[in-house]
């Protein structure tokens, strides 16, 4: 499970099973847990457990980080 991500308690990670899938990271917070594809733009596939503020900063997050996790996800799974 390649760990991407931790910022403020947010971990961002994939596993390496997901490559045949569109890019995305799953994230978890405490018992909150989801899945956002990052390609072609940020969308969110599920967010369990998340209160609406922290979705709001999941997100922001996510865009402010995208090419971190675009590179990461293309070093990892189009190799």
């Amino acid at each position: 499970m390649p760990r991407v991500l931790t910022i403020q308690g947010y971990i961002f990670y994939f596993f390496a099973a997901d490559c045949a899938e569109r890019a995305h990271m799953h994230v978890k917070k405490g018992g909150a847990n989801g899945k956002i594809w990052i390609q072609p733009e940020i969308e969110v596939f599920y967010l369990k457990g998340f209160k609406q503020k922290e979705k709001r900063q999941l997100l922001k997050l996510a865009e402010e980080n995208i090419a971190q996790l675009t590179e990461y996800w293309n070093a990892y799974c189009n190799n």
